[in-house]
Formats: structure tokens, sequence, C-alpha cells
């Protein structure tokens, strides 16, 4: 019986153990499961747009660069990240991540690598201030691009330079190399006879002066009168000294041909190339009345005699008429017609005018001229002829003078 009681009791206390070790196991469960209850309801839920992908995430993290290292993001320090990296996590904050990309920018040859966060070539552009572009540059690829990591720009800057193109001047801002492409660029084409300043293949410089001459040849063509000759012809019906005109004179016209060079627009120089005669001129004739001149001696006493220097002279010497400066019987003596007249040139003050005079080797003549070299003792005797006149020479003569 006490045996039985004995064994009754160790099952008793066996049965009791095991309820207080599931009861403390249970204890133990429940406030485990409270404990990360707890710490999952601690937790502070925030969004992350990582490089555009929206993520909701709970964390116990106390910043937010703790919490980019929780989710294994590597960010540099050209990264973008709002709010900053120092800035403590709280519940239903928004964090943004935008990983920055590299850009290789080459501007006139020199190569430099820029980090950026920018969306296009031109956000990116604008938010560097190493990088200047002016409205004139070229960029390629183009502004609206998109930057992708390892994107390669290339910047030409654009130059300025002065073009006087045949006398209007202008400035360019252009990315040409050379003169020629310049010149392509604005669509200026060089005629032939153009001349420009600098060679088409010299390098395009900032601030570069460029004139272009505009050079046009041009025939000009001039219509001019001929004149006329008045040719006379003695007439023994006439009276001395009298005369009529036979056949008018006609005026004719000669085409001249010019070749004409204009720089600019201004003419520089002229050739004649050409001359053609369009009408003939004809002449004008006149019939005149001989003039008989009274060279004898007769009853004239001699009244001086002079030894002088003697030279010849003609009616067609440059500038003169033809005619005597002193009249004869109240008209001049026309030498041109009257070949055979005996007429000298005369100082007045040495001998008078309308005298008689005889000169050693041309005999007779009278002072009807005068010259205005012939000065004191000085003779000039009238010769048809210039071959004449030039044998003729000068001597030294003897002279008398007869009134």
């Amino acid at each position: 019986m006490m045996a039985e009681k004995e064994t009754n009791l160790r099952s008793s206390l066996l049965l009791g153990s095991k309820k207080w070790a599931m009861y403390t196991l249970g204890l133990l469960v429940l406030f485990a499961s409270l404990g990360i209850l707890l710490y999952e309801t601690t937790k502070a839920e925030v969004i992350v747009m990582d490089n555009g992908e929206e993520l909701s995430i709970r964390t116990h993290a106390d910043t937010v660069e703790d919490l980019l290292v929780e989710l294994d993001i590597e960010a540099t320090e050209h990264d973008e990240i709002l709010p900053g990296r120092s800035e403590t996590v709280e519940d239903g904050m928004e964090i943004t991540y935008i990983p920055a990309q590299q850009v290789v920018v080459t501007i006139d040859d020199e190569t430099k690598s820029f980090y950026t966060t920018a969306n296009t070539i031109e956000e990116f552009i604008h938010t560097e201030d190493e990088i200047v572009v002016t409205e004139h540059d070229q960029v390629l690829p183009s502004v609206e691009t998109s930057v992708k990591d390892g994107l390669e720009v290339t910047i030409s800057s654009a130059i300025q330079v002065t073009l006087n193109d045949g006398g209007e001047t202008e400035k360019y801002w252009t990315l040409a190399n050379t003169v020629e492409e310049l010149l392509q660029e604005q669509d200026i084409e060089l005629n032939e006879h153009d001349h420009l300043n600098v060679e088409l293949d010299e390098e395009v410089t900032n601030d570069m002066d460029i004139s272009i001459t505009r050079v046009e040849k041009i025939t000009d063509v001039i219509k001019e009168e001929i004149g006329y000759a008045t040719v006379t012809r003695l007439d023994d019906n006439l009276p001395s000294g009298k005369s009529r005109v036979v056949q008018n004179g006609q005026k004719g016209i000669v085409a001249k041909h010019y070749e004409v060079t204009m720089e600019n627009g201004e003419e520089v120089s002229r050739k004649l190339i050409k001359e053609e005669t369009e009408q003939e001129s004809v002449n004008r004739i006149v019939a005149i009345g001989k003039t008989n001149l009274l060279l004898s001696r007769g009853d004239k006493k001699l009244v001086d005699e002079f030894v002088m220097n003697a030279t010849a002279y003609t009616a067609y010497c440059d500038g003169c008429s033809g005619k005597t400066a002193y009249a004869y019987n109240g008209e001049r003596v026309d030498l041109r017609v009257n070949s055979d007249a005996k007429v000298v040139a005369v100082d007045p003050n040495v001998i008078p005018i309308g005298s008689l005079v005889w000169v050693e080797g041309y005999g007779y003549a009278l002072a009807l001229d005068r010259g205005g070299h012939i000065k004191g003792n000085r003779i000039d005797v009238f010769i048809p002829s210039k071959d004449e006149a030039l044998r003729f020479g000068r001597k030294t003569v003897q002279v008398k003078v007869f009134r």
C-alpha cells in the first residue's frame, strides 16, 4: 500500500514537472514573440528611390548613410543622395539615390572626365562651372542626348572673324578650320578675277581679318567723233585773198573698245583693245585765190644791213595756223596754200614789219612773220618742205633791208 502511494506520488511529481516545463517554454515563446513583434513594430518604414526604382524599406538604420550600407549601396562622392547622408532616418521618409555617370568631354582637343547625375547633356553642361558653351559653339552629340555612363561629348568652340566682301564688312562666328571652309560655310563664292588677302588653306584664327576684293572686267565701247581736215585748193578764178567752200566737211565716228577693270565697283584701270571706224570723215575743201607777193625791189632803197643768225620754219609746226602773223594787202598770207611765198620772221624792233628784205642764200622776201625766239639779230626764213627746212639748219647770213 505504501509502495503504491509512493509510486503515485512520484507520478504526480513527474507530471507536475512536465507541466511546469511546458508552461515555462510557453512563456519563453511568448516573450520571444512579443520581443520580435516589438522589434518589428519599432522599425521605420521609408521609401527609397534607387536610380528611378521605388523600394519600400523597414529599417532600424539611424542615418541615411547607414541605410545605404544596409542595402549594400556603395555611394560615391559624386552620387546624388536626398536628403543628405547624415540625415536621421524617420518613418515615412522618402530617400532618393541617383548614382553618378562618367562623361568624357573633349573641348578643342583637351579631354577631361566628369561625373554627373544630370539626365541630359544640356543639364550636365549647365551644372558644370568648368564648361562654358555659347550659342555659336557645336556640341556633339546634341544637347538633348540622354546621359549614360561612359558618354563621350565633343565641344567645338566657335571663333569670330571679320570678313570684308567687296567693301561690305560683317563679323561671323565660325567653326571652320580653314578660310576655304569658312567661305563655303557662308555660301561665299570667289570669281575668276577676285583677290583674297589670305590663302584659302590658311587656318582660321580668332579676330582674323579676311578681305575679298571683287574684280570685274567689262568691255566699254565709246564712240568718238573724228575731226575732218580742211583742204585748200588754189583757184585762179578767185581774186587774191578770197575763198569759197567747195565741199562741206563731215565728222567721222570711231568706236573704241576698252577693257575696264573694276574693283569693288570702282574703275581702277582701262585698256584700249580695239578701234573700229564706223563712219569715215569727209574733208572740207576750200578754194582760195592765190596771193601774189610783190617782191620786186623796184625803186625801194637799201636802208639797213645786218649780219644775222638764220634758221628755217614751215607752215606745219606744232601750234601753227599756217598763216602769217601780219597781213599783206589786208589779208594774212596762208603759207599752206601759197607754198612758194617768200616770207621771213623778224624782230619788229630790228626790222620793221612789211619791209622787203634780202637774205643771203634765200633771196628777196617780205617781213610778215614773227617768232617767240626771234630776238635781235636773228631771222627765220619760210621753207615749205620740212626736210628742206632741216637741211637749211642754222647759219650766219647777210641781210639787207629795203624801204
